[in-house]
């Protein structure tokens, strides 16, 4: 994909029509070299920051013009392998992982194994469409299945989960999803309905409660306006009403929020994102500027005492940042993957071989991890020197089933063991020395909301109804008026305002206020003042400053604590004051416990533990910043930052309305308020909008690239595997791709085929995007998170 959003860019041909080079509109240049049947065999990126390289991938051919080899600039070799009839049959990344692919008789793809030979296998119906999709293991044995059905027109009318539970559609007459019908219970399901214009714009969505939503668009079929149900707080239709204003080219110029709030943006002439100002708060904003170079990278962006200045190199990478958000710096090898970080915390070093990271050394501590992987990819085992060691394992389906951490003399300091049903739901977790030790267990209704946790025999039971709310915890019950908005829930009364910003709870006539401004960024929180940067990242507290590296949303210093990261933004160590910690974080992303790196690990110096909606429970040492999902909780209140909004563990919802539509299946992807579709246990939300397992699960079937797996090591494969084995073309085109297992977002299945991305955008499809139209469909696109603009996604807005 080519995302240049500059001028356009100078090529080069051939009399023959071959690109022999394109010039995008910085200067950075790529060069390809053809054999004489016209293949690309040379790709060369030019690079002239920061010193002059040249960087070039090597492909090869069979006779029959097949893709054999591929040569990284960093001399490590992906290979292909074919059956007499010119079918992919197998895939050899650098370190010798095979991926077997497997075709039906008239060379439909059909199956897909890993390194363990964990296999997916999928049928088709006499149509030819995606019928029922295996799950068996190294023996062949059948582990579990899901189901689709159709209707004559080829609409998916059923899908049948592995535990065999129904979710069924209905359609109206042009084949538009009229009725969906979710499973929750023996004899009890929720029911939603959704409603079109003669042009197909959706115009409704009544959820599980009965309650409507409208949506209306303007006469270009853009998004207008979405109007949410009527409450006893705000029944007027002005106070629940949320409109967009176009400018000529169709970007979304203004945005009228309920309450007389009012955003106001401005575009350049490439409808790029400039200026946003917000008026009627509550509380003041700062106004956010956003500059871009020639290629459509932002190179400026606002900040409270400042500007952030970026720099990049000629493949699209940042170099510097110079800014009040944080001064950092990064290099990269042939292969363009980061090897070396500085920022406050200092320099960390990653090293790669064979196309993973084999050893990191992080800022704070200076320890040298060296990483091993197992035959499927999958990291088998860390070790911190001096006999100290963190080891994995996994089960048939490739899930994480134990991870120990064990110190010289192989003492087990610290595990956790995790179980899981054939849905892929957790539903046993072990812990031995963390602060609070035991048994976890867990049970979810059909619709796969939390129903229970049980921690050593004492058990807590959960309740929901039917539009996602949390309506029972443990003794108490909670009440939400027909916008979601939580009303009351044996602790406290809630206030919202107009456009769904929390504004006060009450208890015991002692009423706590809270403060947003126009962008809805909660700025007051009782005593506590908040300000933000350009970027929407948290950049003060109190006075006291926060900063990043580079655009990344994770936290680098706190102006208390320094966090040191691997290449993807995992957690790596801390520092607070002259104490060092090497840090252990579980599945979920949890920060549960920390390690003096000149201990011999005997035991963890620091650990804490959290309940299924990340209240803390026990803690033993010090008591950390990072907690519930990684992420900063504020001391005073224990509400948790996630980026774009922040989340209260004690209510188990957020404190705004998320700005961005979500797709209405299942159902509580609707629920502006909640948090992980009801299952805490199983998804987490590391900006504020979308449920990450949720994404992963459905298009992470390479198990061994969910994150999930291992939240500790910096997976440079990515969940996204599949989709960045890709070889330009001079023109920035993908040339070809490993062919992946892929979820159809608009089918609701798994299928495969070929996507195409340019190596410099790392695009990936998710189906958790902002809805740039306003009438809340989004059922798949790209994830904005890995675009070329390099903006946090979070930034985009829907109604």
């Amino acid at each position: 994909m080519n995302c240049w959003a500059g001028a356009a860019a100078d090529r080069l041909a051939t009399p023959a029509a071959e690109r022999l080079s394109v010039t995008d509109p910085t200067g950075a240049r790529v060069e390809t070299t053809y054999d004489d049947l016209g293949r690309a065999v040379t790709s060369t990126q030019l690079e002239r920051y920061p010193t002059p390289s040249a960087f070039t991938t090597k492909m090869t051919y069979d006779d029959g013009g097949r893709l054999t080899t591929v040569t990284s600039p960093s001399n490590e070799v992906t290979t292909f392998g074919y059956d007499t009839l010119g079918q992919r049959v197998s895939s050899t990344d650098p370190a010798g992982v095979v991926t077997k692919l497997g075709y039906d008789s008239i060379g439909r793809q059909n199956r897909v194994s890993d390194g363990l030979n964990r296999t997916t296998f999928q049928t088709f119906d006499t149509a030819g469409r995606p019928a029922t999709q295996y799950s068996l293991d190294a023996s062949e044995t059948l582990l579990r299945s899901t189901r689709n059905h159709y209707d004559r027109a080829g609409n998916v009318v059923k899908t049948t989960d592995p535990l065999n539970r129904a979710t069924t559609f209905t359609y109206d007459a042009m084949n538009r999803v009229i009725g969906q019908v979710e499973p929750v219970a023996e004899g009890r399901s929720i029911t939603t309905s959704f409603g079109y214009d003669a042009a197909g714009n959706r115009t409704s969505f009544t959820d599980g409660r009965g309650n409507k939503t409208l949506y209306t668009v303007n006469s270009l079929g853009l998004g207008e306006s979405t109007i949410e149900p009527s409450t006893a707080a705000h029944p007027n239709v002005s106070d629940r009403t949320w409109t967009i204003g176009y400018d000529l080219a169709g970007n979304p110029e203004t945005v009228r929020a309920p309450g007389g709030v009012v955003r106001t943006r401005t575009f350049d002439l490439l409808n790029r994102l400039t200026g946003e100002t917000g008026t009627g708060a509550e509380e003041a904003t700062d106004a956010r500027t956003l500059k871009y170079n020639l290629a459509g990278l932002v190179v400026e962006s606002s900040a409270p005492s400042g500007a952030n200045v970026l720099t990049y190199n000629d493949r699209g990478a940042l170099l510097t940042t110079d800014d009040p958000s944080g001064k950092s710096s990064f290099a990269y090898d042939a292969n363009g993957r980061m090897s070396t970080r500085t920022d406050e915390s200092g320099t960390s070093r990653y090293v790669y071989q064979q196309g993973r990271t084999t050893t990191l050394q992080d800022a704070i501590t200076g320890t040298v991890r060296s990483i091993g992987y197992n035959e499927a990819g999958q990291v088998k085992a860390v070790g911190y020197g001096t006999d100290r060691t963190r080891s994995f394992t996994y089960d048939e389906y490739g899930r994480l089933k134990t991870d120990t951490l064990s110190g010289a003399g192989g003492v087990t300091a610290a595990s956790i063991a995790y179980g899981y049903d054939i849905s892929d739901r957790l539903t046993t977790k072990t812990t031995t020395g963390l602060s609070g030790s035991g048994t976890n267990s867990y049970e979810y209704d059909y619709s796969n909301r939390l129903t229970s946790w049980t921690f050593n025999g004492a058990r807590t039971e959960y309740g929901w109804d039917d539009a996602g709310n949390r309506v029972r915890s443990g003794t108490k019950t909670a009440t939400y008026d027909a916008r979601n908005r939580l009303q009351g829930d044996g602790d406290y009364t809630y206030k919202w305002s107009a456009r769904g910003t929390l504004a006060a709870r009450v208890s015991s006539g002692l009423e706590e206020k809270y403060g947003f401004d126009s962008f809805d960024r909660a700025v007051r929180n009782g005593d506590t003042r908040f300000a933000y940067d350009g970027l929407d990242r948290l950049s003060a507290r109190n006075g006291k400053n926060f900063t990043y590296a580079g655009n990344s949303l994770d936290l680098v210093s706190d102006g208390e604590s320094r966090f040191s990261r691997g290449a993807d933004g995992s957690l790596l160590a801390l520092g607070q004051g002259d104490q060092k910690r090497l840090t252990v974080s579980d599945s979920h992303g949890d920060l549960v416990g920390g390690f003096d790196p000149d201990s011999s690990l005997q035991s963890l110096t620091d650990s804490a533990a959290f309940d299924p909606f990340g209240q803390a429970m026990a803690s033993a040492g010090a008591r950390r910043s990072l907690g519930f999902q990684g992420d900063y909780t504020d001391p005073a209140s224990g509400d948790v930052d996630m980026g774009a909004r922040w989340y209260s563990p004690g209510t188990g919802g957020f404190t705004a309305r998320d700005s961005i539509s979500l797709p209405s299946s299942p159902s509580g992807m609707a629920n502006r308020y909640a948090y992980g579709l009801g299952a805490p246990t199983n998804f987490s939300d590391p900006d504020g909008h979308c449920p990450e397992g949720y994404t992963s699960y459905l298009y992470g079937a390479d198990r061994r690239c969910v994150r999930n797996n291992d939240p500790t090591i910096p997976d440079d494969r990515g969940w996204c595997r599949g989709f960045d084995e890709v070889f330009q073309k001079g023109d920035g085109h993908a040339e070809e791709t490993i062919i992946n297992n892929l979820f159809n977002p608009n089918t609701g299945v798994q299928e495969w085929g070929i996507i195409e991305g340019g190596t410099s955008t790392g695009i990936c499809w998710s189906n958790c995007y902002p809805d740039l139209t306003g009438n809340g469909i989004s059922v798949g696109g790209p994830d904005f998170r890995s675009s070329k603009m390099n903006l946090p996604w979070r930034m985009f807005w829907s109604l």
